[in-house]
């Protein structure tokens, strides 16, 4: 029985528990214990509609990481034969990621404020 539960646990959380191990999590169960309150007292379809949610944030930044991604390497990366990037291709690549992200906020900014303008559906 501990063996089973030694292979729940997740390394990763020693620091966040003062050396202990944590037990992995469902979904659910987070939602639940989240301190924002996020998940106590939601109903089941409510439950499902928060989990809904969270996966579609999550593909949406894995997508806006990935178009990043993409669009920074191919613009800063001119040499693949080099271990390492070259002076001007970082900088080039921490120049485009910065412009990047910032209008991300600002596309984002203006979303929400459309949104709020257009008041409850």
């Amino acid at each position: 029985r501990q063996e089973s539960r030694r292979s729940e646990r997740r390394p990763e959380c020693k620091e966040a528990h003062g050396g202990r191990l944590c037990k992995a999590r469902p979904v659910r169960r987070v939602l639940r214990d989240h301190p924002s309150g996020l998940g106590m007292g939601l109903n089941k379809q409510a439950e499902q509609a928060a989990v809904a949610n969270a996966k579609n944030e999550i593909s949406a930044f894995s997508d806006m990481y990935n178009r990043m991604l993409k669009q920074c390497f191919e613009k800063c990366v001119e040499h693949f034969h080099d271990n390492e990037l070259s002076l001007g291709e970082s900088t080039c690549i921490d120049r485009c990621v910065g412009k990047y992200v910032e209008s991300q906020q600002k596309v984002g900014a203006t979303m929400a404020k459309a949104t709020a303008n257009m008041g409850p559906l």
